[in-house]
């Protein structure tokens, strides 16, 4: 899946039509993306911890408590 970006596109400001456009875009290739992610990560046996690893990020992050680790950790490390 490829979605083409345009870089030249300036964020400081008002939003234009072509801002609205560019961010339905996006949007609209997430659902797929997804599915696509889901898949893999099924394949490899590593769904439900990435799953369980997800949650308990957003739970300690949502309710102020310190995180012990990194994103580029959760990815790089597995159980298996």
């Amino acid at each position: 899946m490829e979605i083409p970006k345009n870089t030249k596109l300036k964020w400081d400001g008002l939003l234009t039509e072509e801002h609205l456009t560019y961010a339905g875009d996006d949007v609209y290739h997430l659902f797929d993306l997804f599915v696509a992610l889901e898949g893999v990560l099924e394949k490899h046996g590593v769904l439900d911890w990435i799953a369980m690893k997800l949650f308990e990020t957003v739970y300690l992050t949502l309710s102020g408590r310190p995180y012990a680790g990194s994103l580029s950790t959760l990815i790089s490390y597995s159980p298996y």
